[in-house]
């Protein structure tokens, strides 16, 4: 097949080396494995991760070794939790630093819709006021 002819709808599309189903599948490049399955923590588990993120934001080599072994998780289990703890912390100091849990409780929370960027807002002013002069002349 020449680089100018296209593939079929039926044919798996090759990307440095993966098909585009690998990459559906969570396989990344250069990797062969299957994706590692979310970890349930157990309540008595995530009370003492929670307990230990109150005392310390950040853990040790020792201390995370230890946890890991005292709730029967893995050290990488307990790294990716601190991990992501530690990103929610930021963004709800954040959101508190910004006044956005602040105000009146009853406020409903603003949409913003972004316009894209390719959208013309003076050509689609200017056909909305056509269109509003159309409508008001008589015919």
């Amino acid at each position: 097949m020449s680089s100018r002819q296209s593939l079929s709808p039926d044919s798996d599309t090759k990307i440095g080396g993966k098909t585009s189903e690998d990459y559906m599948n969570g396989g990344g490049a250069g990797s062969n494995k299957t994706r590692r399955r979310r970890t349930a923590f157990t309540s008595e588990q995530l009370l003492e991760l929670e307990k230990e993120f109150h005392s310390k934001k950040y853990l040790s080599l020792t201390e995370r070794s230890q946890i890991a072994h005292n709730l029967k998780l893995s050290e990488v289990q307990v790294k990716i939790w601190f991990q992501n703890r530690r990103a929610k912390w930021k963004r709800v100091k954040a959101g508190i630093i910004h006044g956005r849990h602040g105000g009146d409780p009853n406020s409903k929370p603003k949409i913003i819709v972004p316009i894209p960027v390719h959208v013309n807002r003076m050509a689609i002013r200017t056909q909305h006021q056509q269109l509003e002069k159309s409508a008001i002349r008589p015919l």
